[in-house]
């Protein structure tokens, strides 16, 4: 055999070699991060369900772990600013929580409990009640009601009403590098059947008109 396909054949083993050792330290982090996935549900503080309603306060990407550990990040799962979730338990700086989007479906996963804090909101909502609640800021964002940055902003929820949601916003207090919005603050109101949406802001008190998710 020539030297040349000796060195071919070298060339080509190393490149299998280092695709191999590559694909076998995937696996291998693959196989820790759900092995500690699996232990931490077994040892996890579970939160009290009057204290499971969470907002995202990290700015930017906060990524979805499939473990309580950075290095069980999950690449194209994130959340961002005011994203609401239920938490469900918390295991060494994590939370476990699952968030639903505007189609109902569901994500679970482990959040940095640094970029996650309680809403205050009492009892936590249902996941329908939930999913409503997340259009919030995509309804004040593609109706222009507000000129605030969502950082500026508060939410105040309620579910007491048997056939609406009722979302009051308002200016978040100690916010003055914010500047002011004289519409603020408004009334959200969401219905629990359609989740057709309506607002007062800028009109008049009790004088709602329709809002548009598009």
């Amino acid at each position: 055999m020539s030297l040349i396909k000796k060195q071919h054949i070298l060339v080509l083993a190393l490149m299998f070699s280092g695709v191999f050792i590559v694909f076998t330290s995937m696996a291998s982090e693959v196989n820790v991060c759900s092995q500690l996935n699996e232990k931490a549900t077994r040892e996890q503080v579970r939160i009290d369900t009057p204290k499971r309603l969470y907002v995202i306060t990290g700015k930017g990407r906060t990524h979805f772990n499939s473990a309580p550990d950075k290095k069980c990040e999950i690449k194209d799962l994130f959340l961002v600013r005011d994203d609401q979730v239920q938490a469900y338990g918390e295991y060494e700086n994590f939370i476990n929580v699952t968030y639903f989007n505007l189609r109902g479906e569901d994500t679970t996963g482990w959040i940095d409990a640094s970029l996650i804090k309680e809403t205050g909101l009492g009892e936590g909502p249902s996941s329908d009640e939930q999913t409503a609640f997340a259009m919030v800021p995509t309804l004040i964002n593609t109706n222009k009601l507000t000129n605030l940055q969502s950082a500026c902003l508060e939410y105040d929820y309620s579910a007491k009403d048997p056939k609406y949601l009722t979302v009051k916003v308002s200016k978040k207090s100690g916010t003055v590098e914010c500047g002011e919005d004289k519409k603020l603050p408004f009334t959200i109101i969401i219905n629990r059947r359609d989740r057709s949406a309506y607002s007062d802001a800028g009109n008049e008190s009790s004088v709602y008109t329709p809002l548009s998710l598009q």
